[in-house]
């Protein structure tokens, strides 16, 4: 496949880099910028991508797709109108605004009449993100899959008075319903968990299943953490940060925004109303006390800066926040972030928008676990089983003979998503998702 990505900024290098380490893809890189990352397996082309001269520089007149990714959304919605018209076959465009500004159907005015195939609305699948580890204190991330309502949720630390500590997990059946416990990190050691396998207190537990029933199981899992939040300390003004408050105070939620005057005039955003306004340096002591950060739920850090970010959410936490979230876009802090114990949650949006990207183009294995695993020894693999596939398909599950120390988190089929219960037959066709250390993940993909 031919592809054209517009703008080498965090989300175009990620996206590029993934396709050009697959030799089943051409990618062209398009930036404004004179220098382009050079680790990047890919076709330079420098100049203004929304130009019909630079688009067929790159070859939009036979390629596949375009990825019109860059950090203006006018810039990229010209793009795929112009390379559409120039005869590429598929456009995704990467907006800012919500739909109903850019898109008003109430006006008639619908993506592809701009020549766009498909959009990613950028603001909201951050805010998304934000969102569903808002829900429950114990919540710290996620990590999205090929079917858009199937995810493997991260359970912090589980509590001394865990309603599932110390039982055998073939005991809690029932109650794990149509989720499975993929794996465990207890003392920096990944375990892959079986039905003997017990969870104890510390333990950081990620659980694979559709969204509604993981979110349930946490629920019932945590009472304590279930509780709603109504206390939330914003910091940094952004279009995510707007668009966070809103719902936020959709739902009487207390909230105070820090920022400084001079990035709220250039961010331009519309703060809602009954929102308290405090301007500063969120680094600031004076600042954090004035917010009352030691009687806050939430702290979330939403700033421009991901070094602002981490920083001010390690004194947040310093100073009584009960939970912290920061926000980064740069993917070399996925690899420092979780050796700090006290920075709770990370959201990182270059792979929340890059998963999102992947599942509109139906490729895979691209879904990366959290550090967290990786710093245990872990993978998630994704692999597709054919009609070669001979070892595994018209076979039950327990039936297949696995590599030692590889825990199968789910099976995702046109009809939906499957846990992985023994009894289930497998199929050409199934993607299945795998976590185990890269060696036997290895040894597994010559299995497939």
């Amino acid at each position: 496949m031919k592809v054209i990505i517009l703008g080498a900024g965090e989300l175009g290098r990620y996206i590029g880099k993934k396709l050009s380490a697959d030799r089943k893809h051409e990618v062209i890189l398009v930036d404004i910028k004179s220098e382009i990352d050079e680790t990047i397996e890919a076709l330079p082309v420098i100049g203004d991508g929304a130009s019909v001269r630079k688009l067929k520089e790159a070859g939009a007149e036979n390629a596949d797709l375009l990825l019109a990714l860059s950090g203006n959304e006018d810039t990229n919605a010209l793009a795929c109108h112009i390379a559409k018209k120039l005869g590429i076959k598929r456009t995704i465009c990467r907006i800012f605004s919500d739909k109903d500004n850019m898109f008003p159907e109430a006006n008639g005015l619908y993506p592809k009449d701009f020549g766009i195939d498909e959009v990613l609305y950028s603001v909201t699948e951050t805010v998304d993100a934000i969102d569903y580890v808002l829900e429950n204190e114990v919540l710290v991330n996620y990590i999205p899959l090929r079917h858009k309502d199937a995810k493997i949720v991260v359970i912090n630390k589980m509590p001394i008075n865990s309603e599932i500590t110390g039982y055998k997990l073939k005991d809690l059946a029932g109650k794990l319903n149509n989720m499975r416990i993929a794996a465990v990190v207890r003392d920096g050691e990944l375990i892959v968990p079986d039905g003997d396998t017990q969870l104890k207190t510390g333990d950081r537990i990620y659980v694979a299943g559709m969204a509604n029933d993981a979110r349930r199981f946490v629920n019932w899992l945590f009472n304590e953490g279930s509780k709603p939040i109504s206390n939330v300390v914003v910091a940094g003004a952004s279009k995510v940060s707007e668009e966070l408050m809103k719902r936020l105070r959709k739902r009487k939620c207390d909230l105070k925004l820090i920022c400084s005057n001079q990035e709220m005039s250039k961010q331009a955003i519309e703060v809602p109303e009954g929102v308290i306004t405090l301007s500063g340096d969120v680094r600031d002591t004076e600042i954090m006390n004035e917010a009352c950060i030691n009687g806050c739920d939430v702290f979330i850090a939403l700033d421009r800066h991901d070094e602002v970010n981490i920083i001010s959410c390690l004194l947040a936490k310093k100073y009584g926040a009960k939970k912290v979230i920061a926000l980064t876009s740069k993917n070399e802090y996925i690899d420092i972030l979780p050796v700090i114990d006290q920075m709770g949650c990370r959201i990182n949006s270059t792979q929340i928008l890059a998963s999102r990207v992947f599942q509109m183009l139906d490729e895979g294995p691209y879904c990366l676990l959290p550090r967290e695993l990786n710093d245990a020894g872990a993978r998630l693999g994704e692999f597709q089983l054919t009609d070669g596939s001979d070892s595994f398909v018209g076979k039950c599950l327990r039936e297949c003979k696995f590599p030692p120390q590889l825990q199968i988190a789910l099976i995702v089929r046109d009809d939906g998503v499957h846990p992985s219960n023994g009894d289930l037959e497998l199929k050409s066709g199934d993607f299945l998702y795998a976590i185990a250390k890269p060696e036997t993940i290895e040894k597994f993909s010559k299995m497939i």
